[in-house]
């Protein structure tokens, strides 16, 4: 680091004798072209580099120079590190001074040479460009504090949810605190074993979209996000099934004739019963939810012969039934009653008049879930059954495809019975089964009601509809044989 204020005054001045040689107009012949002059005065610890540099031939325009780091070049015009213009107005040299600073990658502790060349453009051919006095220099440069970040606390995630699940994806979305990237972690165990490619974009509602997944399996995520600062977050596990490949009903569409017999023979393939069996008995997934009206004695009494009717009553429909009208929220708790909003009638002004009941509830036998609850549950004697796993819910025979949406409202006031955890259980009340190609529907007093005809099922259910049947299982065979189920009557 050299500077001397005697050695820059001389050669101004002989930039200067040359200059007015070059500028009389007595010469005859021009003084031949000088290379650029200059000097490296200084390079600091914190990579400051300091200089000068001028074109003698014309000292009223500012030069180019090159600065390299570590190696010499080949050409001084090769890739240089930085290039600055020598044209910072000095004290002693006028505009002929420069100022760089090396940069941050270098800033290591370690020892680092800098070349700093003066380039004359006049020469094409970069002959006359010259590495300045007392360059190259050697310093060790100083690296920078390390500074910590003011901001210490990972993001906050909530509102975890998993929607628009299909047989192979599912959307997985969220909300942080603050503005955070966006990834998930999945898999069918919480070692979970793929990722989703990370989404940098800094927001704070996130949604990812799963794909390519197996139908019918449970799997396991949790998501994960990072603020700017660098603070990651990363939620608890969270699960959801996808789900199955639609199958063919377990049961064949039941003949026209049905069968013979109580127990459903003869007639060939699916039966209902058929027989001579007389008494009146309760319908498969009917209004009335529980058919028992003596529940101590535990006899099914339901009347031989229920009537109902579904109305339009200017875009509101209603169930009547047993004097009263009852309003449907939504398409899936309709169903779950065996009708659709095509067979509603006008009402007649005796309709109009009865008296308004509450709004209906998920009938029993069905499988139903809300868009804000996901979670799947059996209704049985007006009360909701959750399955532990899929792996209950398939081993008893159920179907994804068979799960009503329904309005949560009315779920939730049906109140919580026990968890569905085994596959081999029997059946509950209100579904219909399959045992030995016979439909029956499980009373609440626990016994097998045969549906006698097509037509009978049908006045129940969906027209043709069997994909709420499931097989019996070995539990259920072991239970008593009841009546007949007698027709809906559907006004």
């Amino acid at each position: 680091m050299k500077k001397k204020y005697q050695k820059n005054v001389l050669n101004i001045f002989l930039v200067f004798v040359i200059a007015l040689t070059f500028s009389s107009a007595e010469k005859a012949l021009a003084a031949p072209s000088e290379p650029p002059v200059g000097s490296l005065e200084s390079f600091g610890t914190d990579g400051s580099i300091v200089g000068w540099a001028l074109d003698p031939n014309d000292i009223s325009q500012s030069i180019i120079v090159n600065i390299f780091f570590d190696t010499a070049p080949a050409s001084a015009r090769m890739a240089p590190a930085l290039s600055v213009s020598a044209g910072v107005l000095r004290n002693d040299l006028g505009a002929h001074g420069f100022s760089a600073v090396a940069p941050t990658s270098l800033k290591d502790g370690q020892a680092h040479l800098v070349y700093v060349y003066a380039l004359d453009l006049s020469d094409t051919s970069g002959s006359s460009d010259i590495l300045l006095t007392d360059s190259p220099m050697s310093v060790v440069l100083t690296a920078p504090p390390a500074t910590a970040s003011s901001d210490t606390t990972v993001p906050v995630i909530s509102a975890i949810s998993s929607s628009n699940i299909s047989q192979t994806g599912a959307t997985v979305t969220w909300t942080t605190n603050e503005a955070s990237d966006i990834q998930v972690e999945y898999g069918t165990t919480t070692s979970y074993g793929t990722v989703t490619t990370l989404n940098s974009s800094s927001i704070t509602a996130h949604s990812v979209t799963l794909a390519n997944l197996s139908p019918n399996t449970l799997y396991n995520f949790r998501v994960k996000s990072r603020d700017t600062a660098g603070n990651l977050a990363v939620s608890a596990n969270g699960t959801f099934t996808t789900l199955a490949v639609p199958t063919t009903p377990d049961t064949a569409t039941p003949p026209a004739g049905g069968g013979g017999g109580s127990s459903g023979g003869g007639g060939g393939g699916a039966s209902f019963g058929g027989g001579s069996s007389s008494g009146s008995s309760g319908g498969g997934s009917g209004v009335i939810s529980s058919p028992l009206s003596n529940q101590s004695s535990g006899q099914l009494t339901v009347p031989s012969s229920l009537t109902i009717k579904l109305v339009n009553d200017n875009g509101t429909y209603y169930l009547v039934q047993s004097g009263q009208r009852r309003g449907i929220t939504n398409p899936g708790m309709l169903s779950s009653y065996g009708f659709s909003f095509n067979q509603a009638k006008m009402p007649s002004a005796e309709d109009k008049s009865l008296p308004q009941g509450t709004l209906l509830t998920p009938c029993d036998g069905s499988l139903v879930k809300s868009v804000k609850d996901r979670t799947v549950y059996l209704i049985s004697n007006q009360q909701r059954y959750a399955f532990i796993s899929a792996t209950v819910f398939l081993g008893l025979g159920f179907k994804f495809s068979s799960v009503l949406v329904v309005t949560d409202p009315e779920l939730q006031i049906l109140p919580k019975a026990g968890e569905l955890s085994d596959k081999n259980a029997a059946h509950l009340p209100g579904l219909d089964i399959n045992r030995n190609g016979t439909i029956y529907w499980i009373g609440g007093d626990l016994k097998l009601y045969p549906y006698p005809s097509v037509a009978v099922y049908n006045s129940w259910h969906l027209q043709n509809n069997f994909t709420r049947v499931v097989p019996a299982n070995s539990a259920d065979m072991q239970r008593e044989i009841g009546a007949m189920v007698t027709e809906r009557v559907i006004q």
